[in-house]
């Protein structure tokens, strides 16, 4: 076939070539200088990637680590399975993705994805592209590219144990620094007097890592969001036992007077416990438990110390400090509020939750529960503030709704929230 030859035009990547193609498969190989998205900075040295396209309905290609690692793939596909190079590219592109296990996504053309555009398959590449990145020099990634294409050539999987741990390795270095990658992409951007909407990647990068998603000690497995520097559960806990497997005694049993309170009572107790709402086991699926401010603080003894964890292993209860972190990530209370209830754009997913009161008397639903959209979206946090503990406060009857960090009676009960370590 016909050699072209063309030259990097700007800093965009943008080259061009010169010559008549007389076959609409092309091979491309780009050399040269690049922007590294995790550290900020333009690379040491060059590196080279390559490309197979159909260009036959398209005069632009971006060259990327995504058509580089599927390129052997591909033409495997098309010399041994006899695969048309439509075919190829889709199946080489979904074995890709599945060692990143991501799934249910459908990239299209590889050369055609841009990571200054919002969609699924751009978060897909710039997600791979981080974690392929991650610490390594560029002789580092050139030897990790030629080591997965060589591995993945002849039956789409990824073999090498030692390989896969290089990636897992990548996700971990990246994932306190996701917040910074993406804001090293948009001043890239800004400072070439480009406008850039930065995909969506954030929840792709974790994906590899199946640890992230917290299962506690009751087999209850929970999904997350990544917002900002920080990853949330977006489900309300529902163990009924600590991190080390002890168990939390759930109390059904209100104050209907408000005068015998006792350890027999839920408003009584001074150690962990939790209900479900209306102590109807139902609602766990729903509404998690309904924990008390000891069972936060791990306190078994009733001394006021903390013996256990509540969260999985990896996990813990926010601090106040982490909730005013989320809510200034969001743009403030305001904002924060619609940004954090169920449908919002954060994925925190945050229920119309009921509580339980921590009093007893007719003033307290002797004892029992209730629902205030006043209060309906709160969520302890670990802070130990007198007589009282701290939680984070999301009210939708607010005009405009609000969220903020306050405290209430620790012997009310109220659903949690774990934060990644």
């Amino acid at each position: 076939g016909n050699t072209f030859t063309g030259s990097i035009d700007d800093n965009t990547g943008s080259f061009s070539i010169k010559g008549t193609l007389t076959n609409k498969i092309v091979e491309l190989s780009a050399l040269g200088y690049y922007f590294n998205e995790v550290s900020g900075s333009l690379s040491n040295a060059t590196l080279t990637l390559s490309a197979l396209s159909d260009v036959t309905d398209i005069s632009s290609v971006n060259v990327n680590l995504m058509t580089h690692l599927e390129k052997k793939r591909v033409e495997y596909l098309i010399d041994n399975s006899k695969m048309t190079f439509a075919a190829a590219k889709t199946q080489a592109q979904t074995e890709i993705m599945k060692i990143f296990n991501i799934d249910n996504v459908t990239l299209g053309n590889s050369e055609t994805l841009d990571i200054s555009k919002s969609g699924d398959g751009n978060a897909v590449l710039l997600a791979i592209s981080a974690i392929l990145q991650s610490d390594k020099t560029e002789a580092e990634l050139t030897e990790l590219l030629s080591t997965i294409n060589t591995d993945i050539r002849t039956d789409g999987q990824l073999d090498s144990s030692t390989t896969k741990q290089k990636l897992l390795d990548g996700v971990h270095y990246i994932q306190a620094k996701i917040a910074t990658i993406r804001s090293n992409i948009e001043t890239r951007y800004s400072d070439l007097g480009m406008v850039a909407s930065i995909p969506a990647f954030e929840s792709y990068v974790l994906r590899l890592d199946t640890t992230v998603a917290p299962s506690d000690v009751d087999n209850n497995t929970y999904s997350y969001a990544i917002i900002g520097t920080q990853v949330w559960m977006a489900e309300n806990l529902n163990t009924s036992k600590y991190r080390d497997g002890t168990a939390i005694p759930e109390e059904q049993d209100g104050d209907s007077d408000g005068v015998d309170a006792g350890s027999d009572y839920w408003s009584g107790l001074t150690t962990g416990a939790w209900s479900y709402y209306n102590n109807d086991s139902a609602n766990g699926a729903v509404y998690g438990k309904l924990y008390n401010w000891y069972a936060v603080n791990g306190d078994v003894n009733g001394d006021g110390t903390k013996d256990k964890e509540l969260c999985p292993q990896g996990w813990h209860v926010p601090s106040s400090s982490e909730f005013t972190t989320l809510i200034n990530y969001l743009g403030g209370s305001n904002s924060a509020a619609t940004s954090l209830k169920n449908g919002g754009n954060s994925g925190f997913n945050a229920i119309s939750s009921p509580f339980r009161y921590g009093c007893g008397g007719a003033s307290c639903n002797n004892g029992g529960f209730g629902s205030n959209s006043y209060y309906d979206r709160s969520f302890w946090a670990s802070d130990n503030v007198s007589s009282s503990g701290a939680y984070l406060r999301i009210s939708t009857a607010d005009t405009p709704a609000t969220s903020f960090v306050s405290n209430n009676d620790k012997k009310g009960g109220w659903p949690v929230r774990c934060v990644m370590d």
